[in-house]
């Protein structure tokens, strides 16, 4: 019994940090790109990875998105790792295209 609810609840975690960047893209697009109209990949790209840590982690990602398109309102607090992971997912450096 113990065994099965813990191989569950790793598997829950483990789609929970999957759909992470998924959920980033979702707020990219309602947030700053209706707003912005830059593509995920304009802004994602402005970064590397190491940078967009340093930045998520600083709490700096409202400012610089505000440096980036002056026009969005700041992201609410719960939205804001999803939008780190979206960003770290497609940094430069990364082989890897949004589709937003």
């Amino acid at each position: 019994m113990k065994k099965s609810l813990s191989v569950v609840l790793l598997l829950l975690f483990t789609l929970n940090l999957q759909a992470d960047d998924v959920t980033g893209e979702k707020v990219f697009a309602k947030k700053v790109k209706r707003i912005c109209g830059i593509k995920g990949g304009e802004v994602s790209k402005k970064y590397n990875a190491k940078e967009w840590t340093y930045i998520y982690n600083s709490g700096h990602l409202n400012s610089t998105l505000k440096e980036i398109c002056p026009g969005i309102k700041p992201i609410k607090h719960e939205h804001l790792f999803h939008l780190y992971q979206f960003f770290f997912k497609y940094a430069k450096g990364s082989n890897k295209k949004p589709t937003c």
